[in-house]
């Protein structure tokens, strides 16, 4: 199936009497979606039922009955947030929120189908265990082969036993605030789908803690 974005909830499907499911583009995430209309074909075989529709990161996929033809779908998205009017054009600005990993443990986030990021700044924390030895806490963006784009440091050297929290982005200078707050520059990077954006810390321990990831991106819609 093909897809034209008519409006902000409005698509129009082209049905090829073959496939079952669509993915429609959300430049959010939802909890839920409702199939709120859907029109007779304009031609081909009126086999339009939807039958069911799974909500992912950034993606409602909709289920059909094989149809022929094209048929307008209506879809209303719980809880309301907004579209993008014109994908290519007009990217917002999303915070995005990684959730925690296992002590030890790098952390890394993925941009999900139909989606692309330009990356503005990057909060995250990284608590030390009493393992003696130092830790050097980045950012390392992968394309979605897995070769290495990009890889900043922060400069901070940080001991066993303390609490990190680091701030990366544009037009930033190195600073650090007790011993505890470091600010550094991050270049202006754009990542598209299964690209990766991962904190590594070089030196992490069995008990080492990443915490509070959260990037500040402009996200583009890409149909």
């Amino acid at each position: 199936m093909a897809v034209v974005l008519v409006s902000t909830t409005s698509y129009v499907l082209q049905g090829d009497g073959v496939s079952t499911s669509y993915n429609v583009p959300l430049s959010w995430t939802p909890t839920t979606a409702t199939i709120l209309s859907q029109s007779v074909p304009l031609t081909g075989v009126a086999t339009t039922n939807v039958t069911g529709i799974t909500i992912q990161p950034y993606t409602a996929v909709i289920a059909f009955t094989p149809f022929t033809g094209q048929i307008q779908l209506v879809v209303s998205y719980d809880p309301p947030q907004y579209e993008l009017q014109n994908p290519a054009q007009q990217p917002a600005f999303q915070s995005v929120v990684v959730p925690n990993p296992a002590p030890g443990a790098n952390v890394s986030v993925t941009v999900p189908l139909n989606t692309q990021w330009t990356l503005r700044s990057i909060y995250v924390g990284l608590t030390t265990s009493a393992t003696v030895g130092n830790r050097y806490l980045g950012v390392l963006i992968k394309d979605a082969a897995g070769n290495i784009m990009s890889q900043t440091f922060s400069g901070h050297t940080q001991a066993a036993g303390a609490i990190g929290v680091y701030t990366f982005g544009q037009g930033l200078t190195a600073t650090t605030v007790d011993d505890v707050y470091f600010t550094a520059a991050m270049p202006t990077i754009v990542v598209g789908v299964g690209y990766t954006v991962e904190i590594q810390a070089v030196g992490i321990q069995a008990g080492d803690q990443i915490s509070t990831y959260t990037l500040g991106v402009e996200a583009t819609v890409v149909l």
